[in-house]
């Protein structure tokens, strides 16, 4: 569902993007659209409420960040 490239630096399948923007809403946040590859996501605010956030939004897609 999503790769992780840091802690901070995640990229996601698009068909969860929308929970993904909705989730991050009100964070740093940039969004990088990656042919064929998902879409990346690279938070600049605090790590662990991007993670949890981000996580949050990843599950009910059948996914989620390791711990």
């Amino acid at each position: 569902m999503c790769t992780e490239h840091g802690p901070a630096d995640v990229t996601v399948c698009d068909v969860a993007l929308p929970d993904v923007r909705t989730a991050l809403a009100g964070l740093d946040v940039t969004f990088e659209h990656r042919p064929y590859e998902g879409t990346r996501v690279v938070g600049a605010d605090s790590v662990t409420q991007f993670r949890e956030r981000l996580d949050a939004a990843l599950r009910p897609h059948g996914g989620g960040l390791a711990p």
